[in-house]
């Protein structure tokens, strides 16, 4: 049994992103047979180290300031300069008392810095698992966090990206990398209440009758625009077929108005973020769900969409071909075509026996290659590779 180190984002136990899935779905696996701690870095409220027990995992919170400031750059320095040993004594300090072997950090980001300065200290050995955003969105970070992450990466024991696609993308970014190991994300299947066809519980009340569902932060990314200027194009073809969208984000603003160009703002409705519970209800009384990612590393929704049955219509990117094959589980279209994704909707909407057999097919899949059990089993074969205690070899099946 070993002691980890969770390092998420932004929060925890509450799930908003595949983030946060990917580590709530993990910690409650690993904790079978080890024991588990997660730290979440803070914003500059925090000044000191906050604990807290969730559900019997520890679970800390602290500031991990960078030298670069934009609002105060000379200001911001020289007070990095005055916090960052206390920063790093807290952190020797924290994971001396919890006993941690090894750190698991969730994204490429400036602040694990840290980790690898600790690790000069005789801290634990970390790894790194490299999600999408920070790969795909690398370049447009300032050149001080361009370093901040190389460095914290040449420090890792082991980088891992959760999709072949991902990897190689990451391998042209950091080819000192090159080859990166893969290990896909994986998910607690839903309980029988979260099946395709049931109704959304209390939110059923406020749902329309028949819609399509799109889930994901309001980044560009995503494709939001793409989705809304199809349901503009779809009032022609399945005009009571509407679109609910769960997120949020800056670009709210936008998407409202661009609602308001398609004169959609009765077939379209923006939910906000909600539970993650009514997310999958939501899902599972929708007739589909739209994908139209321009980039992604492995979407949680994806996975979330197969576990409850219903059909996906995604673009032709390189993840979504990982998982997705045409007309078998799911509906590909090209990269930032609306009237290809309109075709694809409207198919879908007025064949209910290929909505029932895509979505089958995708639970199929989810169920048996897509498993929390099969995430745990290859992070613990990795985990004991940088420790040095392996397992027997069936256990590295998934850590390719």
């Amino acid at each position: 049994m070993a002691t980890i180190l969770q390092i998420t984002l932004l929060r925890y136990p509450e799930i908003r992103g595949g983030v946060d899935a990917m580590v709530v779905n993990l910690t409650a696996h690993l904790r079978r047979r080890h024991r588990v701690c997660v730290l979440v870095p803070t914003g500059w409220d925090t000044r000191s180290v906050v604990r807290n027990d969730v559900d019997g995992v520890p679970v800390y919170s602290m500031r991990l300031r960078m030298p670069i400031d934009p609002r105060r750059p000379w200001r911001g320095f020289f007070g990095w300069l005055l916090e960052f040993p206390r920063t790093l004594f807290r952190l020797r300090s924290l994971v001396r008392a919890e006993g941690i072997d090894l750190i698991h950090a969730h994204m490429g980001v400036d602040h694990q810095i840290y980790f690898r300065c600790l690790r000069w200290l005789g801290g634990p050995p970390y790894v790194i698992t490299l999600h999408g955003s920070d790969v795909s969105l690398f370049s447009h970070l300032s050149r001080s966090s361009q370093m901040a992450v190389r460095f914290a990466l040449g420090g890792a024991a082991r980088v891992v990206a959760v999709s072949g696609s991902l990897a190689r993308a990451a391998e042209k970014q950091f080819p000192h990398l090159s080859p990166l190991p893969r290990i896909f994300n994986g998910l607690m299947l839903p309980g029988p209440e979260f099946v395709a066809g049931q109704m959304a519980g209390q939110a059923s009340a406020v749902l329309p009758e028949r819609f399509a569902v799109m889930v994901g932060s309001f980044d560009p990314y995503k494709g939001h625009d793409l989705a809304l200027l199809a349901w503009g194009q779809l009032k022609a073809f399945e005009p009571d077929l509407h679109l609910v969208v769960i997120g949020d984000g800056v670009l709210r603003a936008s998407y409202v108005s661009l609602i308001a160009e398609q004169e959609c703002t009765k077939t379209v409705h923006l939910t906000g973020q909600i539970g993650h519970d009514d997310v999958l209800r939501i899902m599972a009384a929708a007739e589909l769900m739209v994908f139209p990612s321009r980039s992604e590393g492995l979407p949680y929704v994806l996975l979330e969409a197969g576990a409850v049955g219903i059909p996906v219509v995604c673009t032709r990117i390189p993840v979504f071909e990982e998982i997705i094959d045409d007309d078998v589980n799911g509906l590909l279209v090209p990269l930032d075509e609306p009237e290809a994704l309109v075709a694809a909707v409207v198919r879908l909407a007025r064949d209910p026996q290929l909505r029932v057999r895509l979505g089958s097919c995708l639970r199929e899949q989810v169920q048996t290659g897509f498993t929390a059990e099969a995430m745990t089993a290859s992070y613990e074969a990795l985990y004991q590779s940088v420790l040095g205690r392996p397992r027997p070899s069936e256990q590295m099946a998934g850590f390719l």
